[in-house]
């Protein structure tokens, strides 16, 4: 049986891996109370981590952001011993690091005592995406362009949370937002692309956007091909496109097909570019490329 053992290590103690059930957090913990902490979903491919270096270096980068101490933990070592305690396979992993322990106040600790913790499980995605493509609309609220918290894959949620809830209330697969100055910037759980003339574009990251994994990850692909740009782009630039396509670290490479009750490009299905660079994630994450 697979996800029953978990990584759990806090500042100052041995980490060691647990069963899930005798995984405890503390009652003045900042990340249950504040969401004060971050957090990664890693793809596991094959018993395989093939991008948890770039995880990594956003993880810690973003733990630096929010003026955590550097924590001197073997990453990999432990991911890696999650993954096989739990004999996954075709999966994810999930890493989260809180605050920790705090005394109640929004102002953090000057020492404080994070806590981290690691879990893996099976992972498959229940529809198709890569045949039916997915079914978007706007979110009904923007986002701050310069919010700290755009970039940041924080373990307050609530606005993704928000997010899939309107997109189920609506009928499609993903929302996409909007910033305060009307750019696209990303979907709730996914990065956002568009195919133009041959050429493919996404929003820039100062638009207010996490810098997805996945999205860095196509951004290299179709850089061996037309140079691939960061822009500025309105919501009407989904229903000119040739194409358009949505990625995360999870699924890949997803076909975006309809947008606010509307095909994209005039076709049904998906398009030969986006088909192309789903081929070409799917090598790279069973380490045929790179």
């Amino acid at each position: 049986m697979t996800g029953n053992y978990v990584w759990a290590e806090r500042n100052g103690k041995p980490g060691r891996l647990v069963p899930d059930r005798e995984v405890t957090i503390a009652l003045h913990d900042r990340g249950f109370w504040y969401g004060d902490g971050v957090f990664e979903t890693v793809r596991v491919w094959g018993g395989t981590l093939p991008l948890l270096p770039r995880h990594l270096q956003r993880l810690e980068a973003a733990l630096a952001a929010l003026g955590f101490p550097a924590l001197s933990v073997d990453w990999k070592q432990r991911s890696q011993a999650v993954v096989q305690a739990n004999q996954v396979s075709m999966g994810y992993l999930r890493l989260a690091v809180s605050r920790g322990e705090g005394p109640r106040g929004f102002l953090p600790p000057a020492d404080p005592q994070w806590l981290l913790l690691i879990e893996a499980g099976d992972w498959a995605p229940a529809v198709d995406y890569g045949r039916e493509g997915m079914r978007a609309a706007l979110a009904s609220w923007r986002v701050a362009p310069n919010s700290p918290l755009a970039h940041l894959k924080s373990l307050s949620g609530l606005d993704k949370v928000l997010a899939k809830q309107e997109a189920t209330r609506l009928g499609v697969d993903e929302v996409l937002f909007v910033n305060t100055d009307g750019h696209l910037t990303e979907g709730a759980s996914s990065s956002l692309f568009l195919v133009r003339g041959g050429r493919l574009c996404t929003p820039a990251l100062d638009c207010g956007l996490l810098p997805g994994i996945a999205r860095a990850v196509v951004l290299d692909l179709a850089g061996l091909s037309p140079q691939p740009f960061e822009t500025r782009l309105t919501p009407e630039a989904i229903l000119e496109a040739d194409e358009a396509f949505l990625c995360n670290a999870l699924a890949g490479v997803i076909p975006l097909v309809e947008f606010a009750g509307q095909p994209i490009g005039g076709r049904s299905g998906p398009g030969p570019v986006t088909l192309a660079l789903r081929r070409q994630f799917e090598q790279v994450m069973a380490g045929r490329i790179y």
